[in-house]
């Protein structure tokens, strides 16, 4: 490492791996298996990593037997030392990282309707109280709009203020503006796919009846619950649905399988439609294997999942133009999808896809880019993974690939009826408006162009 402190790309992967983990001890097997390395580099790279993380406040403890965890003592200098490194090596941009701690927030506060202690947050976060201080300024300007207020009480925390119509409406607009399945529905160019479901209702459903019961959710955890039950809707109605295999794993007096009934039986009313037992019961199991505690059901911990999916996304990247790995939301979505789907497999349950035949004819080259990407997950590569769950699965990557596609810089070119120099003038101003909004391709005087 140089005199500057700046640390290998690899070294940089490592200290991710870690920090996106901080809750958990990692052995050296599963950061290899993220970062792509061998174990005896990965302790030779902790050992390197340990050095310089001494003078920014954080350290890498090891406990023999059990693995390795990043410990911050001064978050405050190590954030700022980190993020440096972050943007430096092109991992993440500073828009990502603000981004997610704007959504982490509302996901915990909101969604969850829950109140957290800011100490809490601090160290959940790894940031200073300056810099929550800052996020939580810019979380009250996209609340004011809808009439509620950040609110802070002594051995309370922080919650969100106002009424539960407005938290509805703030909720549906910043997670679900452009909704999931209505982004399906308009990239597959199938508008009778979906005809008569009412998505938003249903979203709505889900989002009451699981803050009714308190049972914690996320927000991409809920757009999958909606696809699942439009695409139940859609078997219905074509006398198509799951195998007769009962699934004993989700107790009918759990909490995930009564809100899942009330879910049922509401979205039942809704559309005028009856549902076997076994809807219930998968939609139980999806609820539960999406919970923030493992449970002894689940074949792989969660942040097992997340570092063999992020590895084979960093893989992908050599042959596919695609920066998957910046996609939090499809990291977050294939975490619970595979999650359900292993459980699903070993209770030999048949989920059929509606959406295969349109997904294999219209979409053939994303839905072999899914399995390139996805069966070199080593939880993966001996799973009797069906067609039906490709297709699934390549869903969340085309709603990737689209939301990549409007995030794209418009191509410039600039033209100065003054001459080149002004264009390069006029370069320098447009780069520092619009920053990476634009990318100018090209400079030319006006009598210069053919």
């Amino acid at each position: 490492m140089g005199r500057n402190h700046d640390m290998l790309k690899k070294e940089i992967k490592l200290l991710q791996t870690l920090y996106q983990n901080k809750a958990y001890f990692l052995t050296a097997s599963e950061i290899a298996n993220a970062i792509g390395m061998s174990e005896r580099t990965v302790r030779t790279y902790i050992q390197q990593v340990n050095k310089v993380l001494s003078i920014y406040g954080a350290e890498i403890i090891a406990k023999r037997g059990i693995g390795f965890k990043l410990e911050v003592s001064q978050a405050d200098k190590f954030e700022h030392y980190f993020q440096t490194q972050i943007t430096s090596n092109k991992l993440a941009s500073p828009k990502t990282v603000i981004e997610n701690r704007e959504n982490y927030l509302l996901t915990r506060l909101l969604l969850n309707d829950s109140s957290v202690l800011f100490d809490t947050l601090m160290s959940e976060l790894f940031i200073s109280r300056s810099t929550l201080s800052k996020v939580f300024r810019k979380l009250k300007e996209r609340l004011l709009p809808y009439q509620l207020t950040i609110q802070s009480r002594a051995r309370k925390g922080v919650y969100i203020s106002g009424s539960e119509r407005d938290k509805r409406r703030f909720i549906m607009a910043y997670f679900f503006g452009q909704h999931y399945v209505a982004c399906i529905q308009e990239y597959l160019g199938d508008t009778q796919f979906f005809s008569g479901i009412q998505l938003e209702a249903i979203t709505l459903i889900i989002i009451e009846e699981c803050r009714q019961a308190q049972l914690k959710i996320q927000d991409f955890v809920i757009q999958n619950l909606v696809l699942h039950l439009a695409l139940s809707i859609n078997r219905l109605q074509k006398a198509i649905s799951l195998s007769s295999n009962e699934i004993g794993h989700v107790s009918e007096t759990a909490l995930a399988y009564q809100v899942a009934q009330g879910i049922i039986t509401r979205v039942e009313a809704l559309q005028n439609i009856k549902f076997p037992r076994q809807e219930v019961a998968f939609l139980a199991l999806h609820l539960v294997s999406n919970s923030p505690t493992p449970t002894p059901t689940q074949e792989i911990a969660p942040l097992i999942l997340e570092a063999e999916i992020r590895n084979c996304l960093i893989t992908s990247q050599q042959y596919a133009s695609y920066h998957f790995l910046e996609d939090t939301e499809l990291i977050s979505a294939l975490i619970a999808h595979i999650t359900a789907m292993q459980l699903r497999i070993r209770n030999g349950m048949v989920l059929v896809n509606p959406l295969l035949d349109k997904v294999k004819t219209n979409f053939a080259p994303i839905f072999q880019l899914t399995k390139d990407i996805l069966s070199k997950m080593p939880h993966l590569s001996n799973q009797p993974i069906s067609e039906d769950e490709w297709a699934y699965l390549t869903l969340h990557f085309m709603v990737a690939i689209e939301k990549a596609k409007d995030k794209q810089p418009i191509r410039v070119l600039v033209v100065c009826a003054t001459g080149i120099g002004s264009a390069q003038l006029l370069k320098t101003r447009i780069e520092k408006t619009f920053g990476n909004l634009l990318r100018i391709v090209g400079l030319h005087g006006y009598f210069d162009l053919n």
